[in-house]
Formats: C-alpha cells, sequence, structure tokens
C-alpha cells in the first residue's frame, strides 16, 4: 500500500500544477545563462563573428526596409553589384524577420534589434520545445529538461558562430506532427506538418532540408517498427488523396517563391562537389566533442579532438551528458520485463530514427552514406553539415524523456534522479565565457560602420549610385580584416541608400574573388568585365587607411 501511495505521489508531483513553476524556473535560468550572458547584461556584446553575425543582421535590415518599402526588390540587394538574386547566395531569415522588424518599428536600433532578435529566439526555441515535449510525454519535469537542452545546452556554443540555426523552435512540433500523423492518420497533422515545413524553410534553408532528412527517417522508422500499412491503404479512398495531394500542392505553391531564387542561384554557380562537404559530415567522435567552454567537459574532450582532423572547429557537437546517459540507459529500458509495449515500441521507433539519421550522415576515415542523401534534389547546396545537430538534437532529447519516463515508474532511484535531472543539466551545461565563446562588442561594431561611412560621405560624388570601396594596404594583410570592412562598406551603403560592389558570401559568383581581395581599380575593371557593366557607372573610393 505505501508503495502505491509513493508511486503515486510521484505521478501526481510529476504532473499535476504543483511544478508549473519548474518550466519557468529552468526558463529564466537558461535565458541568463546563456543568451544573456553572451549578450551581456548591458546588452554591450553580439554574439558570432564581425563577419558572419553582422551579414545576418545586414539580411533581417535588408528584410526589414523592404516591408516598410524603402528596398524595392527583395532579393537584389545592395551589395556585390550587379550581382542578381544575391541575397539567395545564403540563408535570408524571412520567417523571424517580423520579429526583428517589431524592435525596429520600436525605434531600436539596428545592432541592438539584432540582439533583441537572438534572445527572442533562444526563449522560443525553449517554449516551444517544451510544449511540443509535454503534448509527447505528458511530463513537466523531463519536458523542461529537454526544452533546457535544446535552448540552451553546450551544442549551441558550437553554433553561435551562425546564428542563422538558431530559428529552430517549431522543429520538435515538426517531429511530434508528424508522429501523430502516422500514428493517427488524422488529416489535421498532416495540415500542420506541412506547413510547419514551409514555414522552417523560410525560416532557413538549412534548418529546412535537416528537417526533410529527420522525417524522412521518422518516416522510415515507423514502418519498420510498427509495420502500419494503413496510411498507404487509406489512399484508397479518392476523397483522401484529392484532399492529402491539394495540401502538398499548396504548401508548394507557398514555398515556391522562396525555392525559385535559390534554384536560379545554383543553376548559376553550377552544384558543388561532395569533395566540399565531406570534412563537414560529423565523425563518431563529433558527438563527444565538446567546446572547450564547457565548465566539465571541455579540457576532457577538447584535448583529445582539437586539431585531430580537418575543419575540426565544425564539430563542436557534443549535445552534453545526460543525453548520453539516457542513451546508456537505454537496452536495459528495452529488456525490462513487464515493460508497457507501447512504450517499448515508442523507443524502439524513435531509436530507429536516430540511429538512421546518424549512420547517414557520419563519416567514418572518408567512408561515408551522405553520398546517397548527397545526390536528392536541393541537399548538394549545404556546405556545412555539422549544423545537422540542431534537428538531430530532438532525438537525443526525446531517448532522454521516454527512457526517463519509463524508468521512473519502475524504479524508486530513476524517480529521485528526475527530480535532480532539473539541477544536473544546468551543472551539465554551464560554461566559461571566457574560453571559446565567439562575441564582440557592439560599440566597436557600429564605430566601424561609422568611419567607413562618413569616409563615403567625404568622399562621395553624387551622380554615382554605386560605389566600390577600396580597402587599405593594412586591412588586406588579414583575411579577417578583409571580411570586417566589406560587411562594414555593406551596412554603411545601406544606411545611405547606395549600392556597393564590396560584399561577403558563403559562395560567390565566379570571378569575384579578384575584387574581394584587392579591391583596386584593376579588379574592378576586371569584375566590371565580367559582368558587362560599364565601370563609368560605379565611383572607386580609395583611401590611405579604412579605420
Amino acid at each position: 500500500m505505501s508503495n502505491y501511495v509513493g508511486m503515486n505521489r510521484f505521478r501526481f508531483l510529476n504532473n499535476s500544477y504543483s511544478l508549473f513553476f519548474l518550466p519557468l524556473f529552468l526558463l529564466l535560468i537558461g535565458t541568463y545563462i546563456f543568451p544573456i550572458r553572451i549578450l551581456g547584461l548591458d546588452f554591450s556584446m553580439i554574439p558570432g563573428d564581425m563577419g558572419d553575425a553582422r551579414f545576418n543582421n545586414f539580411i533581417l535590415e535588408h528584410g526589414y526596409q523592404y516591408l516598410i518599402g524603402k528596398v524595392e526588390h527583395y532579393w537584389d540587394a545592395s551589395f556585390m553589384y550587379p550581382t542578381k538574386n544575391v541575397i539567395a547566395f545564403s540563408d535570408n531569415l524571412l520567417g523571424t524577420m517580423p520579429i526583428y522588424a517589431i524592435f525596429r518599428l520600436l525605434d531600436v536600433d539596428r545592432e541592438t534589434s539584432f540582439q533583441l532578435w537572438f534572445l527572442t529566439i533562444c526563449v522560443l526555441n525553449y517554449v516551444f520545445c517544451f510544449f511540443a515535449l509535454k503534448k509527447w510525454s505528458n511530463s513537466i519535469i523531463l519536458s523542461s529538461v529537454g526544452a533546457y537542452i535544446f535552448a540552451f545546452g553546450l551544442f549551441n556554443i558550437g553554433q553561435i558562430y551562425h546564428v542563422q540555426v538558431f530559428p529552430r523552435f517549431l522543429i520538435p512540433f515538426l517531429f511530434y506532427w508528424c508522429w501523430k500523423y502516422l500514428k493517427d492518420k488524422e488529416i489535421k497533422y498532416l495540415t500542420f506538418l506541412l506547413f510547419g515545413i514551409v514555414y522552417q524553410f523560410y525560416c532557413g534553408i538549412y534548418l529546412g532540408f535537416f528537417v526533410i532528412y529527420s522525417l524522412l527517417f521518422i518516416l522510415i522508422s515507423y514502418v519498420i517498427v510498427y509495420k502500419d500499412l494503413t496510411l498507404i491503404k487509406q489512399f484508397g479512398e479518392i476523397k483522401k488523396i484529392i484532399l492529402t495531394l491539394g495540401l502538398i500542392i499548396f504548401s508548394g505553391l507557398i514555398l515556391l517563391p522562396l525555392i525559385l531564387p535559390y534554384i536560379e542561384v545554383s543553376q548559376s554557380l553550377g552544384m558543388r562537389e561532395f569533395d566540399e562537404v565531406i570534412y563537414s559530415i560529423p565523425r563518431p567522435s563529433s558527438y563527444f566533442f565538446s567546446t572547450p567552454a564547457s565548465t566539465l567537459w571541455g579540457k576532457l574532450f577538447y584535448t583529445h579532438s582539437a586539431y585531430g582532423f580537418e575543419e575540426w572547429w565544425l564539430h563542436f557537437i557534443f549535445p552534453g551528458i545526460l543525453p548520453w546517459l539516457a542513451i546508456f540507459f537505454l537496452p536495459v529500458v528495452l529488456m525490462m520485463r513487464n515493460i508497457d509495449l507501447k512504450k517499448r515500441r515508442t523507443l524502439i521507433f524513435i531509436s530507429t530514427a536516430f540511429l538512421l539519421s546518424i549512420v547517414f550522415c557520419l563519416n567514418i576515415g572518408g567512408v561515408t552514406l551522405y553520398k546517397i542523401i548527397f545526390e536528392i534534389p536541393g541537399f548538394s547546396s549545404m556546405r556545412a553539415l555539422n549544423r545537422i545537430i540542431n534537428t538531430q538534437i530532438i532525438f537525443f532529447i526525446l531517448i532522454l524523456v521516454f527512457v526517463f519516463v519509463t524508468l521512473q515508474e519502475k524504479y524508486k532511484w530513476a524517480k529521485v534522479l528526475v527530480y535532480i535531472l532539473p539541477i544536473l543539466v544546468i551543472v551539465d551545461n554551464v560554461f566559461d565565457l571566457n574560453w571559446e565563446v565567439r562575441r564582440f562588442s557592439k560599440d566597436e561594431a557600429i564605430t566601424n560602420v561609422t568611419i567607413v561611412k562618413e569616409t563615403i560621405l567625404k568622399e562621395h560624388d553624387k551622380k554615382f549610385d554605386v560605389i566600390a570601396y577600396s580597402l587599405s594596404e593594412e586591412d588586406k594583410k588579414s583575411h579577417t580584416k578583409v571580411i570586417e570592412t566589406h560587411i562594414s562598406v555593406m551596412l554603411a551603403c545601406q544606411e545611405l541608400g547606395l549600392t556597393c560592389v564590396n560584399g561577403i558570401l558563403g559562395s560567390y559568383p565566379d570571378n569575384y574573388m579578384s575584387f574581394f581581395d584587392h579591391t583596386d581599380e584593376n579588379s574592378l575593371k576586371k569584375w566590371c568585365l565580367e559582368s558587362k557593366i560599364n565601370i563609368n557607372s560605379i565611383q572607386l573610393i580609395q583611401l590611405e587607411s579604412s579605420n
């Protein structure tokens, strides 16, 4: 009798409103530890580096200016003139641009709006993940812990260089809706899923493709584990066929305005070679390769993996020790007697999908099955495949949640462990800001743009709408400084309503790199000749020093 009462007490505490404060508590703690500490309490710092982060700031500002009517053609931005569809050379962040626009409409400056956008995205990642996991598991504690890992976990430090992968708050629900549609066959879940995928593509092209990748293995795993063919059989009904095809076609039409510019760019750039991406494919060690900033795990894993292979700095995707602890317990749970068959199958289903997602994007001594995925249309556009952790992390989290949901029903020690997991997840993911947490001074970034802008205003002949800004010889000595100055020119021209030849991208048009490196009259002439434009329509602004 006492055991029965004890079990019910734990169940009551775990699922009742007595724990309503826990999700909020972990949200507040995680928000402080991760985005607030990175930004600084005085909002003096910006996450990332002076190149990629400010490029994303430019893209968001470009979207805002298009929204308020200052920009006529969205895809033809005011840099790398005269390249068309230049926005489609990179992620566009259209899905979350309205969040940034709200702060700009409130008269918040460009850089601070970018910081607030980042902060808001981090909060949304936690909130959406919590509610998706709560629907799936009905556990407040484990849903809070899983959401903490998703929004504030160590792997996010490795992604801080590319903040365009942070708008992923809908991904937990995409996994959930896919599962519910496969299980219940209700058309509403297919509707949510299809429209959600479209929105995720608008949030980020990379994450859109990685979601498709993950959902593919969820489907395959479902068929393998459940051997459920009713999804296919139901299409014997004409009404369901028409409705399903209609939803798919309508979703495709909504996605088309986003995809067409990218298709056009891919045709002009040509297909990416597989050799360009192989070093970014995660290795087995990548999943144990912690950022050196980790208080607990940085020295343990970093010292064994750093400099050990090409492009090692891309592979900080260690999810923390708690997900691996759950995977360690997984065989124990699956072999438990008297376990509910439904829960056992759910765990096998999730684990199979997780394993397939790992196996098909894993580089073992240069051998990888990703070559198969690479041949699927669209996937060759992606260069940094280590970013797949942004969707794979959901598999890690789901295994953690369902392993402990099952264990706590059978063992007292598991019940106790679940109750201390909120503390453990905080400790597991604590990091030291002084170790490889890339960020930069907001004031310095603003100053750099201001200096370039003042130089342009001083030298600019108003009969020219297009300028080419020549970097100083001192700037050209450092590749990092070249990138930083190019983006400063882009931002300065964006403020002034001018177009510039300067620019940075992940992939460049043919023959642009000469101007990118030299920014002199000869390289400008070559670029104009290749682009079939009159060099006399561009003002070359030359100076001894850009700083």
